[in-house]
């Protein structure tokens, strides 16, 4: 788990499958379904243009969203799941 001011980035490996997954939540305490949408969909487009690189095959990835979201630019927030991304997979190989 990799926790940030926007999201947190879970990561699970599965290597029953052969691509990687990408799952996104927001829970009810972020704000209403128009509120919880929006972080949803600025979510899949950040990783639309910025992780088809960074992601691995065989690894299951949850974006949880949180409300800061909404505010940041789209590119800060593609910078900031490409970090999230490459730091957890460090930390998965470290073992810690």
């Amino acid at each position: 788990m990799w926790k940030r001011p926007f999201f947190v980035l879970q990561l699970r490996l599965n290597t029953a499958e052969e691509h990687a997954r990408i799952g996104f939540t927001v829970t009810k305490r972020q704000g209403n379904a128009v509120i919880r949408n929006r972080i949803k969909r600025r979510l899949r487009e950040a990783v639309r243009l910025g992780l088809p690189d960074v992601v691995q095959p065989g690894c299951d990835y949850v974006f949880i969203g949180r409300k800061s979201v909404g505010d940041l630019p789209l590119s800060q927030l593609q910078d900031e799941m490409v970090e999230s991304v490459r730091r957890l997979h460090h930390k998965v190989e470290k073992g810690t």
